[in-house]
Formats: C-alpha cells, sequence, structure tokens
C-alpha cells in the first residue's frame, strides 16, 4: 500500500478501511463513514488529530461513496481505492458501480488489493509485467472498436458484449500493453503477485 502513497496524498480513511490503516502505521486526513466497522479504540486513537466526518447509517450512498463525493468536492482527480474485494459480492458491484460513477463524474480511479488494479479502460497505454492476466470486461452491452498492442491473443477493432466471457484472462506480451475502443465502457482488471 505505502508504495502508493506520496506525501502530498491525501488519505481518507472509509470507515472501517481505517483499521487496515491503522495497522500499516498510516495517518488518515479524514476518516469520514457512518462508523459501523471501524474499531472504536482505533477511531478513538485516530480523533486526537484527524477530522472525523460521521454520517447516519439509514443513507443513500455507501461510505465509499461518501469519500469519492468528497474527493469531486475538493478537487481531487487522481484517486486510489484500497480494497481487499473478498466475501460479499454486493460489495464487489459496489465498487464496480463506484468505478463507472468515478469516471462519469471525470475521476481517474483505480481499485486496487494485494493481487489486482482494476480501472475503465481510456484509449491508453499502460505499464504492467510481461506473463500477468489481463482481463478485459464490458459494462455496457457491447464495447466497439477494441483494438490491443501487446496481448497474447490481440484485437483488431474487434466487439466484446457484455454477456459473452471471451475478454477474461488475457496475457500480457511486454511490460507495456495498449488498449483503444470507439465505444462503450471498458472495465481492466491485472491480476499479479502482490500488486501492494
Amino acid at each position: 500500500m505505502k508504495k502508493y502513497l506520496e506525501k502530498s496524498d491525501t488519505i481518507l480513511g472509509i470507515d472501517g478501511g481505517t483499521n487496515i490503516l491503522y495497522a500499516n502505521k498510516i495517518k488518515p486526513d479524514l476518516i469520514i463513514g457512518d462508523m459501523d466497522s471501524i474499531d472504536k479504540s482505533i477511531l478513538d486513537y485516530f480523533k486526537k488529530e484527524t477530522e472525523v466526518a460521521i454520517y447516519p447509517s439509514k443513507k443513500d450512498e455507501t461510505d465509499t461513496e461518501l469519500g469519492l463525493n468528497w474527493c469531486l468536492e475538493n478537487n481531487k482527480k487522481d484517486v486510489v481505492i484500497f480494497n481487499s474485494m473478498q466475501n460479499r459480492l454486493d460489495h464487489i458491484q459496489g465498487l464496480i458501480a463506484n468505478l463507472i460513477f468515478a469516471y462519469k463524474k471525470g475521476l481517474n480511479l483505480e481499485i486496487v488489493n494485494q493481487k489486482q488494479k482494476i480501472f475503465i479502460a481510456q484509449n491508453m497505454s499502460f505499464s504492467t509485467k510481461k506473463g500477468v492476466n489481463i482481463s478485459l470486461i464490458p459494462l455496457t452491452e457491447v464495447v466497439e472498436g477494441i483494438s490491443t498492442d501487446g496481448l497474447e491473443y490481440p484485437l483488431n477493432n474487434e466487439n466484446l458484449f457484455f454477456y459473452h466471457s471471451r475478454g477474461i484472462s488475457n496475457v500480457a506480451l511486454k511490460n507495456e500493453v495498449k488498449i483503444t475502443h470507439k465505444k462503450g465502457l471498458l472495465m481492466i482488471i491485472v491480476s499479479e503477485k502482490d500488486v501492494i
């Protein structure tokens, strides 16, 4: 986690995620959420020097979406969410919704855990490692005109469909991969050992 952080970064503890910051000896600049999953002793520990924004448990937004709204309000454009993405399919779906929400609002968002990095493709080249799995997942019914460079199974101006699994588990042949597309919303999942 620390390799992603620079001194100038603003660090948000999103409710129970603050427990992980504490375990990694990382001090948040703000703790935000309904405080239903943060350890009370950790909240008390950070309260002395950290701003805390407490929201009611009955609300329309998830705690993560509250954090994204804070980033929008405070002009933070590059955002990384650290999340284990384990055990709760509904929470994973919520994170994917957060990814789309951020994209539509103009945020550059990555969701990261120890073995995966997830982001929305924006006609881009990105650094990776030769041999890692890279999945291309349509988030709209069809993503049109996809072309890739640096993948074992290349696409050349082809379409991927939400209801087919063709884009799963491609492999990087280079340390830099290029993915472009003409229309639709495309999620990239890079799976490797020790992302953070």
